[in-house]
């Protein structure tokens, strides 16, 4: 019988580059690198016709830092064994795993690592198996816990961490309004109309243009299919570098059917302590509730704003901050969401501007997206890299 032999050229198969390479074709652990080896070498590899070995760490070699050992099980089409190095990477400096907020409320509703993982992989479309993380206890009243690679993992660093926050639901956004393309990526086919208002190459808001509205200027998204306010959730969420102050007042949200206004942000007047502003009516001063700022403040500032609905009141996110309000003229912040009211069920409008200012893209979703603080991200979904080959191996020999 011949002896089973290995392939040297396929000792440097396949390695990690970066920290997006998580498990790759959505299968998990062993099953990504099944499938990696399939898809390079043109094969239709089974899990019963190869055992895995541990990844161990290499040593002495300066290109990978792991290495891995399949092994042929007899009867199964092949004979011999050959090794993968790669390199595992750190999961500390993934953008993908660290500061993601999965589903839940104020805090987390699991009490270990482990149960964690099917939450993460449904809110990022990972693939994260338990191999992946160290099982450790998540304490009570917890909204955020670092998660710690494990030795057994295929993809990361023992050791490396990612940091991890409850509060936040993951999915499609209802409409993702571009304010240099004035379109809709999102095909609700709303579109805008600029008066004193172009795009701005020079600043940018996420590496990307904005819009740069003069003073009375404004941007007016036309929405063919209509926001209906009155359901259950929502969230609005746009981001302003303000050019300008103002003593009176200035809508700089303003979303409504006609006469009935859903949402409004607005800056209020000397009475209110020239505060910025918002609610719906905003009829009477107890409809208006005053963030602890006013235009003066923002004034060439970046400021993020999400406003989210959820149980019947609005909250207020600055900059990823959950933020008190004061009602009407008062001065105690201590109000952490403000009555929706019955909502507009035929919203076919938003008007953005009046004070110069420069805003980034818009995004409305039909839930309640945020409930805890978190930290601002760009408005678009993340790529994910593969395993890459980096040599033209065989992989095992056909038993003869």
């Amino acid at each position: 019988m011949a002896n089973p032999r290995f392939v040297l050229r396929s000792l440097d198969t396949f390695v990690l580059y970066g920290l997006n390479n998580l498990p790759p074709f959505g299968s998990p652990g062993q099953a990504a690198i099944i499938a990696a080896i399939n898809k390079e070498q043109g094969r239709s590899l089974l899990a019963r016709q190869i055992t895995f070995g541990a990844p161990t760490p290499t040593v002495n070699d300066s290109l990978f830092n792991t290495s891995l050992t399949l092994t042929s099980v007899p009867g199964q089409g092949y004979k011999g064994a050959f090794t993968v190095r790669y390199n595992r990477a750190s999961a500390a400096l993934s953008a993908v795993l660290n500061n993601v907020v999965v589903p839940g409320e104020q805090t987390f509703a699991v009490t270990d690592t482990h149960a964690l993982i099917p939450i993460i992989n449904a809110a990022t479309g990972l693939s994260l198996v338990t191999d992946d993380i160290v099982n450790e206890a998540i304490a009570p009243g917890s909204n955020s816990v670092d998660l710690k690679a494990s030795s057994t993992s295929y993809f990361f660093l023992p050791g490396s961490t990612f940091k991890v926050y409850s509060g936040a639901v993951a999915g499609d956004a209802w409409m993702l309004f571009d304010v240099t393309t004035l379109t809709d990526k999102m095909g609700t086919g709303a579109t805008g109309v600029l008066t004193s208002a172009s795009a701005d190459n020079t600043y940018l808001i996420d590496g990307e243009p904005t819009l740069k509205i003069l003073n009375a200027g404004t941007l007016k998204i036309a929405m063919p299919q209509v926001f209906d306010s009155s359901i259950p959730e929502w969230t609005m969420e746009w981001s302003s570098r303000l050019n300008a102050t103002t003593t009176g007042y200035a809508n700089l949200w303003y979303m409504h059917a006609g006469a009935n206004n859903a949402f409004v942000q607005r800056t209020g007047d000397a009475g209110f302590g020239n505060r910025i502003q918002q609610g719906l009516q905003m009829a009477t001063a107890n409809d208006a509730w005053n963030f602890p700022f006013g235009s003066v403040a923002k004034n060439g500032v970046l400021t993020r704003y999400a406003a989210v609905k959820k149980n019947g009141v609005i909250s207020m996110f600055v900059d990823g901050k959950l933020t008190n309000m004061a009602v009407g003229t008062g001065t105690a912040y201590t109000v952490k969401g403000f009555p929706a009211g019955a909502g507009v069920v035929n919203n076919n409008e938003i008007v953005i501007g009046t004070l110069a200012q420069n805003i980034g893209h818009i995004r409305i979703s039909k839930f309640a997206r945020y409930t805890i603080d978190y930290t601002p991200k760009p408005f678009k979904d993340p790529s994910f890299a593969s395993i890459a080959p980096i040599t033209d191996a065989l992989g095992f020999d056909p038993e003869s």
